[in-house]
């Protein structure tokens, strides 16, 4: 017998990975046409009206989706439940760090801003652990506010101005004059000894990134698949969304935001620490916002000091 080829034992599907896709199949939908009845996700989905019946207990319990009115679709039969988006009790934090402010965003999955403030601060003259002392601050109020709302956290995403490795290392942002920065390990400790130990992810993002991902979140062309987002301030970078994928263009390292404000890209990191949160906890693979599931980006960043491409 040729050694080269041996029968393998056929896995079964992992039932707990299919369900996640039929919830995020579910939400999706109801994000994307609007409230439904249970007949009409099934309808519209493909699912069978017991699976979906099921799925929506389960987002009720959650907490990500709610039943509203009820519906008579004609003079015979009984009327159903519309179902529709919820996602108050639950929030992602967004947090800036630039050259001289920090920003702190909180947003339930519907969009709305639970929490909101930004703080004066010389990033370049401080030492590294002073900034992250005042950026574990911030997010400890954020976090706070969200316990006094009964919201709870999905994630913490971290924006900041240089090359972010998958570990949430700052490799380089000149901006601020890091190199090797350990921004998520850096923040958790501080946010621990604070609060605890943090129940969400953390993870840290390159700001041109949520900046593109927050103008197609929230811009004016919100869901567009092809956009390119530039950035001038002190020197030039941008974003381009191509086909729904995010990829970042070069910048000058000096280089902040232009177009679009910190809010924008906080905004858009409370995003990241939502969807970091459904990844790491098992929850359905997309939420209410943003419109569409980001696709992870990659930043080129240039060394020149000129502030200009």
């Amino acid at each position: 017998m040729d050694s080269s080829f041996s029968l393998r034992p056929v896995r079964p599907a992992d039932q707990a990975a299919v369900r996640r896709s039929n919830l995020a199949l579910v939400l999706r939908h109801l994000r994307d046409a609007g409230s439904r009845s249970r007949a009409g996700i099934a309808a519209d989905t493909g699912l069978n009206k017991g699976t979906v019946s099921s799925l929506v207990s389960e987002l009720v319990e959650r907490g990500l989706v709610r039943e509203g009115e009820r519906e008579r679709a004609g003079a015979v039969g009984r009327p159903g439940t519309i179902v529709e988006l919820d996602g108050r009790g639950v929030g992602g934090i967004g947090v800036e760090i630039n050259v001289d402010y920090l920003t702190a965003l909180v947003l339930d999955l519907t969009g709305t801003v639970l929490f909101e403030q930004r703080v004066a601060l010389d990033v370049q003259a401080l030492p590294v652990p002073k900034v992250l002392d005042a950026g574990a601050e911030l997010t400890a109020r954020a976090l706070r506010e969200c316990r006094r709302l009964g919201v709870m956290p999905a994630g913490v995403t971290v924006g900041v101005p240089g090359l972010v490795d998958v570990a949430g290392v700052v490799a380089v942002a000149p901006n601020l004059h890091w190199t090797d920065v350990p921004v998520v390990h850096g923040i958790t400790e501080r946010l621990t000894r604070r609060l605890g130990p943090p129940s969400f992810p953390i993870r840290t993002a390159n700001d041109a990134n949520l900046g593109a991902l927050g103008e197609y979140a929230m811009g004016s062309v919100a869901g567009t698949a092809d956009l390119v987002y530039l950035t001038g301030e002190i020197g030039v970078g941008g974003g381009v969304i191509s086909g729904a994928g995010c990829s970042a263009a070069p910048r000058g390292s000096p280089g902040r935001s232009g177009t679009s404000s910190s809010t924008r890209r906080a905004s858009s990191a409370a995003a990241g620490g939502a969807a970091a949160g459904r990844r790491s906890s098992g929850w359905p693979g997309c939420c209410a916002w943003p419109p569409r599931p980001p696709i992870p980006c990659t930043t080129r960043r240039s060394t020149s000091n000129s502030g200009s491409t």
